[in-house]
């Protein structure tokens, strides 16, 4: 197939879409498929249609207007468009793209891009200014649903995503990983991750969704046990980041800002545990990340599907900050009661790339047909 791919590329940010849609296109492309990545330009029009070199797939910047768009999936003569921005632009794309004829999958990247309304809190930042822009925000995403009926399918990330919304074809899709990832941290290329106490990691832009203050209290349990906690992730909120000054939280806690995905691997494997305190989104890379090295997660509340609890992947712990804590304190004493091995089969069985690319052709080949394909098909 001419497969064209849409996203900002994971030259230009830093992301977990970004991440999977690169992923993708190097997979399509072992399997045989021609792929244009359209790398849709943080900086707007201004570089539309600089050619990005050094890649396995052919990827060419956009601008972000959807006519840009579309006239690249056209130039490149696409089958079908993979498209990972969400719902907020969807619309005039997936019009235009079905006006030519070219049906467009909607690759699920986060609760709300299968959500009438927003699944965040419109006040997560207090203050009228900033509730009256999350609300116009909140009416512009349920104003977003009714560009729905131009998409010809959704590749799901999740089961509970699937059947949540009007389109035709359907089908689970998960996020994947790839070996070569953890080939970059070992082959001598990166520099090698040492940390000189048993720790603990979270890894995530430091915002008020992912819930940054839910880390302050376990910082005096993990002192007491030897432990430290390192938060990786840029801090993008001035007062998220005003949680972590030394004299807030004490000498085991760093906050060691964005780092590159080598490096982040790296701190994921060397970790005693992930912890996750962001609320639902759609399926975080990070997790994935650490089951692929056997490391287990422990999760305030936030379990995609419930895997975490059903295949013994960490501990959830159901918003109840005393039992996260424990949980926590449990995981860095190495009495979690986790089979790291147990952990990576898992995630090899459920994250490989050849497995969710089989079910991802298969449904380019369903919606490039106008058939229907029932959900987790």
């Amino acid at each position: 197939m001419r497969i064209a791919i849409v996203n900002q590329h994971p030259r230009d940010v830093t992301g977990g879409s970004e991440l999977q849609c690169d992923l993708v296109a190097r997979g399509l492309v072992r399997r045989g498929h021609a792929v244009r990545y359209v790398a849709v330009s943080p900086r707007g029009g201004a570089v539309a249609g600089e050619r990005l070199e050094g890649l396995p797939y052919e990827a060419i910047r956009s601008g972000t207007d959807p006519g840009s768009v579309v006239a690249l999936c056209r130039e490149h003569r696409a089958d079908v468009i993979y498209w990972r921005m969400n719902r907020p632009r969807l619309g005039a794309v997936a019009r235009a793209a079905a006006a030519h004829g070219i049906p467009l999958v909607l690759a699920t990247a986060h609760a709300d891009d299968v959500s009438r309304w927003p699944t965040w809190d419109v006040a997560l930042r207090s203050g009228p200014r900033h509730v009256l822009a999350g609300l116009r925000r909140a009416v512009r995403h349920r104003r977003s649903w009714g560009s729905l009926r131009h998409v010809a399918g959704v590749a799901a990330q999740r089961q509970d995503f699937l059947e949540r919304t009007p389109v035709p074809s359907q089908r689970l899709v998960r996020n994947v990983f790839d070996e070569s990832l953890l080939e970059q941290v070992s082959d001598g290329s990166a520099v090698p991750w040492a940390w000189p106490r048993r720790y603990v990691a979270w890894v995530g832009n430091v915002k008020p969704r992912k819930r940054p203050e839910e880390l302050v209290p376990l910082a005096a349990t993990l002192a007491e046990l030897g432990v430290d906690l390192l938060v990786v992730g840029a801090m993008t909120d001035v007062r998220s980041a005003d949680l972590f000054r030394p004299e807030a939280v004490g000498p085991n806690v760093y906050a060691l800002g964005g780092r590159p995905l080598d490096e982040v691997l790296a701190i994921v494997g060397g970790a005693k545990a992930l912890i996750v305190t962001a609320r639902e989104e759609g399926f975080s890379n990070v997790m994935i990340q650490a089951w692929w090295q056997g490391t287990p997660v422990v999760s305030l509340g936030y379990d995609p599907d419930g895997l975490i609890a059903r295949h013994g992947l960490g501990t959830v712990c159901g918003e109840r900050r005393d039992a996260f804590r424990d949980a926590v304190a449990a995981a860095a004493r190495s009495c979690g009661g986790t089979d790291p091995a147990a952990i990576m089969g898992f995630a090899r069985r459920t994250f490989g790339v050849d497995e969710n690319l089989e079910e991802l052709e298969g449904l380019f080949r369903d919606v490039t047909a106008g058939r229907v394909s029932g959900p987790g098909v």
